[in-house]
């Protein structure tokens, strides 16, 4: 009796019931002592995860506080806006365009998300991006484009393309002194939106793209790590289109060590969406 009307509260989450007594030297102490045990073990995970979440909600009082005293992004973008037109009036243009440039990449970077572009906007931010970087590199790096334009108004997930141009440029070409050649090339073919970035870097092995492309893995694998275009990995990038359209036949990657990746986005029509919402 003593061990139902335990097991009875237990059962309603009422995990303060006292320990069963049993003098006797049968199966019933046994199974008491066991019962007593699992009480035991119960109060001690509910009392770990009580102290993890209180944790928790300071820890996020911590981020919120370092948020809020970060720099102002609308006070940052009104700056570089400033720093332009004061280049341009001074005459130094190319000074002008790259701030310009940088302040483009900055905005688009902190949109949410999940919102939803056309393709023609990450092409535009893809293109920010490259003179940048041809800015920075010169003559070492060469950066080509062929585009549909009719491919272009084709809906997508805000920070898709831009992600894969960087990760091409960091881990593919950015340490050649000479010769790196970045390609972008966006067509139609089979019904689809073909979306290709090809690199002449240093490529990878076959073990290293089945590790990409490995679904089997724990999700938080696909959060943005350390030093990853941008704070988004190729990845992240994969595991979101996969979501978005509700599918996983939507990235292919053709490499050769030493010669060069080509990442392929294979990427449904407008109006081809998944079910799913997408979050």
């Amino acid at each position: 009796r003593q061990l139902t009307a335990a097991a009875r509260q237990i059962s309603r989450g009422n995990f303060d019931v006292g320990d069963v007594t049993v003098r006797s030297r049968d199966e019933l102490r046994f199974l008491a002592e066991t019962f007593n045990g699992m009480c035991a073990n119960i109060r001690r995970l509910v009392r770990e995860i009580k102290q993890k979440s209180e944790l928790d909600a300071l820890v996020k009082k911590m981020e919120l506080k370092s948020l809020q005293n970060q720099i102002n992004p609308h006070f940052l973008f009104n700056t570089l806006n400033m720093v332009s037109k004061m280049a341009y009036v001074e005459g130094a243009e190319k000074t002008s365009d790259l701030v310009g440039s940088i302040s483009a990449l900055l905005r688009y970077n902190l949109k949410k998300l999940h919102r939803d572009v056309v393709l023609r906007e990450e092409i535009a931010i893809v293109r920010e991006y490259f003179f940048i970087q041809k800015m920075r590199f010169g003559s070492r790096i060469a950066f080509s484009e062929r585009i549909d334009e009719s491919c272009l108004e084709t809906i997508v997930p805000s920070l898709t393309i831009q992600p894969l141009v960087e990760n091409a440029f960091a881990h593919g070409i950015e340490s050649y002194e000479r010769g790196a050649e970045l390609t972008l090339a966006v067509y139609g073919r089979d019904g689809k939106i073909i979306v290709e970035i090809r690199d002449n870097g240093v490529g990878m092995d076959e073990e290293e793209v089945r590790a990409l492309l490995d679904r089997r893995g724990d999700p938080a694998e696909f959060e943005p790590s350390a030093g990853e275009a941008g704070g988004i990995g190729l990845r992240n990038v994969l595991r979101r289109l996969e979501l978005y359209y509700q599918c996983e036949d939507v990235m292919e990657i053709e490499t050769e060590r030493g010669k060069g990746t080509t990442v392929r986005l294979k990427l449904p029509v407008a109006g081809e969406r998944g079910l799913a919402a997408y979050a």
